[in-house]
């Protein structure tokens, strides 16, 4: 992961790359290795990071700001920084704050960007800077997830409701003149018919499609 700057006229606009993509090679025996965990004393609030050294800013979330922020915190500064993963793609904030943080011992002042929407908190090289974490006590966390236990996590997402998509913005351009055009019904096994009739009744129960009888 590379960090890149562009220059312009008035001041460098950095671009950090912050999330990495690991896959396990074809064959190879190893496990991915587990991430690696702090907790850090932000504005008198505990919050467990994510300790990534490539990543050049540290950041939180949108929905972590909210719920560790106070009424008497200094607000969210513009920034022209740009967050980007390493495949380039860049990750909407809000700004940047400049906060007092505590870890082992240890104080300092340093940058906090704010990313849009929800995500890990990550501890990047910035504040590694800063302050020297103990590697003997430094934690990593295993989560184990299952059928059973993924619904009862997120289960704002599991419920039988149209949900909505949360801190993106989604555009969708279509071609004015473009003809409407109408297919005939795909056929489906008999097994699947009572199946795929119920699931059409449910999408129209949700909003999602309407029911016609002509072309």
């Amino acid at each position: 992961m590379n960090t890149h700057c562009e220059e312009d006229d008035k001041e460098a606009v950095c671009a950090y790359n912050m999330f990495g993509v690991e896959a396990k090679e074809e064959g190879a025996d190893e496990e991915l290795p587990e991430p690696y965990y702090a907790t850090v004393t932000v504005r008198g609030q505990d919050i467990k990071f994510e300790i990534s050294s490539v990543a050049t800013a540290s950041v939180i979330s949108e929905e972590t700001y909210k719920q560790t922020s106070r009424p008497d915190l200094p607000s969210i500064h513009p920034s022209n920084r740009k967050l980007r993963t390493n495949t380039g793609q860049p990750i909407p904030h809000l700004g940047v704050q400049y906060v007092d943080m505590a870890a082992e011992g240890q104080r300092a002042r340093a940058r906090l960007m704010i990313s849009k929407g929800c995500g890990p908190s990550l501890l990047g090289s910035d504040w590694l800077r800063k302050i020297r974490l103990n590697c003997h006590a430094v934690k990593y966390a295993h989560m184990t997830f299952t059928t059973e236990t993924i619904p009862q996590r997120y289960s704002d997402v599991f419920r039988d409701v149209l949900g909505t998509l949360k801190g993106v913005t989604v555009k969708l351009n279509v071609d004015p003149e473009a003809t409407p055009r109408f297919l005939e019904p795909r056929p489906e096994p008999y097994a699947m018919k009572g199946t795929g009739e119920e699931e059409l009744e449910h999408l129209q129960w949700l909003g999602i499609i309407d029911l016609v009888q002509y072309s």
